[in-house]
């Protein structure tokens, strides 16, 4: 129910909207470019891990092994950290022998 304005007071009224373009940002070549390296980028993360499972497989042949490598995938890596996190750690170096790995 419309309720009527106080006498001697006029409606507000809003000016016409224009018509919303949703591909307007589509015409521009820098975001197209954009648009392009983002998709690369998530199917090279996609192919990269695959690869990764294929590769843990083929040298241990352990179902184990590729379980852990992909529980562990998403969990955050060092490398994502900013510096404001404090400082970084070297990395430590893990011989392929003490994981029970065949060459």
């Amino acid at each position: 129910m419309k309720v009527p304005p106080e006498p001697g007071r006029r409606e507000a009224r809003l000016p016409a909207a224009e018509p919303h373009d949703a591909y307007a940002s589509l015409r521009l070549p820098e975001y197209r470019s954009f648009l392009a390296a983002m998709a690369a980028v998530f199917v090279a993360t996609q192919v990269q891990s695959a690869v990764l499972g294929w590769q843990v497989y083929a040298l241990t042949r352990d179902p184990l092994s590729l379980g852990l490598v992909g529980l562990s995938e998403p969990s955050p890596s060092s490398r994502s950290r900013s510096s404001a996190d404090g400082p970084r750690t070297a990395p430590t170096a893990v011989s392929s022998r003490s994981w029970g790995w065949r060459r």
